[in-house]
């Protein structure tokens, strides 16, 4: 999930199904809950969900039960996450240095301001400037750092479900499919300036992925140093009468997980609570 948008049709798509009674989507930190209805069985209608959702362009799983998988997948989506990062700053530096190569065909304008009229027509000026090098420049951004986008957009837009990135692809592969035609076929006279929009457009959109994606990470990581304060273990009293019965406390240290409603926890001093009570 990349936006709002996103999480609101993850949300609408758990809606729709039946065996769901009610489904909680988060943004942030990537998640979905589900309360099945009561006839169904809960580990069928979550493998199920998954599917459904993965089905329709949001690739899903299932948050393992076991400590030791649970531990895995955490690791597995922090290293995810990581790689993911990664290739979005390496996407964002190519898009960027494509947009400065495009920009430098208007240089001319402000050199001829300055007076420098002898390097306003330079030999690179002028063939950065030229159609047919624009629209190189255009196949590049879309091959290379907006690829992912592209093609996420395309395939949201078929599924007829379209989201942002269908908005870009739509636009970007317009202006690119218009220009390279004006160069392929000059005797149609159409305009071929327009190969600057799809890198310029990439460009400031990969940037406000990359600001997002940041801002959402530091808000996870926020969120499991709150949940890191709850300890992991707790100590659950196993004989309750062991007040009347004037007996030692039996103490099992069990994963906090476990505990259930009714269930008595010993809490030392200095202890953190790690559970809800009263």
């Amino acid at each position: 999930m990349k936006c709002a948008g996103c999480s609101s049709a993850v949300q609408r798509i758990l809606d729709s199904r039946d065996d769901i009674a009610r489904a909680s989507v988060n943004l942030v930190t990537e998640t979905a809950a589900i309360w099945p209805s009561p006839s169904s069985d809960a580990a069928i209608v979550a493998d199920a969900a998954a599917a459904t959702v993965s089905d329709r362009g949001f690739p899903t799983s299932v948050r393992p039960s076991g400590v030791a998988e649970a531990a895995e997948a955490a690791q597995q989506t922090k290293q995810a996450r990581e790689d993911e990062i990664r290739q979005c700053n390496i996407d964002l530096a190519i898009a960027w240095t494509l947009a400065g190569v495009c920009l430098t065909s208007h240089l001319g304008h402000h050199l001829h301001h300055l007076g420098m009229h002898e390097y306003a027509h330079g030999e690179l000026v002028t063939l950065i400037g030229a159609p047919w090098v624009g629209s190189l420049i255009a196949a590049v951004a879309l091959a290379g750092p907006g690829r992912s986008l592209i093609l996420e957009g395309w395939r949201a837009l078929a599924r007829g479900s379209p989201n942002m990135n269908s908005l870009v692809a739509l636009g970007s592969t317009s202006a690119f499919a218009l220009s390279a035609l004006a160069v392929l076929l000059p005797a149609l006279g159409w305009n071929s300036d327009f190969s600057e929009e799809p890198v310029m457009l990439l460009a400031v959109v990969l940037l406000g992925r990359a600001l997002e994606r940041q801002a959402r990470n530091n808000a996870s990581s926020d969120l499991r140093a709150l949940a890191s304060l709850l300890p992991q273990t707790s100590r659950l009293l196993v004989n309750n009468a062991a007040k009347e019965e004037d007996a030692p406390l039996e103490v099992v240290e069990v994963p906090t997980r476990v505990v259930r409603p009714g269930d008595m926890v010993q809490v030392l001093p200095g202890d953190s609570i790690p559970v809800d009570g009263k």
